[in-house]
């Protein structure tokens, strides 16, 4: 924090249990940087809250007892036996989403992300969890793709026909975006685009 002035801190583990997030907590406190959290898979489903959101830490984080288990039920009617696309699938943010829906057990999970590296390290990871969890019953797919050609992203639509998407990717880093415009704007604006064009081509169910 001291090296590189870091001013926030965000816990991007939703489904972490309270024992790990009270521990987190207690390091960043002695940094003097607030922390904070990203939104749960159940927030986002219901259209309360959006993925870039983060907000401050709270009790049920803590304790993460009857409220995740609550809402770990409501999110499998949602997921369960759907096809689940996630955008920027290798990332901070989109490798958690992973986790999280695989444990609600889709029929499909397609990891898709432009980085080679950081997807073949979360399809691997998530394939041991699916063979211990489901005994390999999800279908999970790793694809590699950059969400700034749209001709190849309505492809891609058209041939695993998601029914529910997670977009996340995106560039995230403000200050970094400031000295690079031009591909922040094409990734994040033009990228987005792209996305949601598709998934308006195909009748994707639900957008996130």
């Amino acid at each position: 924090v001291e090296r590189y002035g870091v001013d926030n801190i965000i816990i991007a583990m939703p489904t972490a249990p309270g024992v790990e997030i009270r521990e987190i907590v207690r390091i960043c406190e002695k940094t003097g940087v607030q922390p904070r959290t990203i939104p749960g898979l159940y927030e986002l489903l219901d259209g309360t809250v959006g993925l870039k959101q983060v907000r401050d830490i709270s009790l049920e984080d803590l304790l993460r007892r009857d409220p995740i288990r609550t809402e770990t039920r409501a999110v499998g009617e949602l997921l369960a036996g759907k096809r689940v696309l996630v955008t920027g699938g290798g990332g901070s943010i989109g490798s958690e989403l992973c986790r999280q829906i695989l444990r609600a057990r889709p029929a499909e999970l397609i990891l898709l992300g432009h980085g080679e590296n950081s997807i073949f390290e979360i399809h691997n990871e998530l394939e041991i969890e699916n063979r211990q969890q489901h005994g390999g019953a999800v279908k999970i797919k790793p694809v590699i793709a950059d969400i700034r050609f749209g001709d190849r992203i309505v492809t891609l639509f058209f041939e695993h026909k998601p029914q529910i998407v997670f977009h996340a990717a995106a560039h995230k880093h403000v200050p970094l975006m400031e000295f690079n415009p031009a591909e922040a704007i094409t990734n994040n604006v033009l990228g987005t685009r792209n996305v949601v064009d598709a998934a308006r081509a195909v009748g994707v169910e639900r957008f996130v």
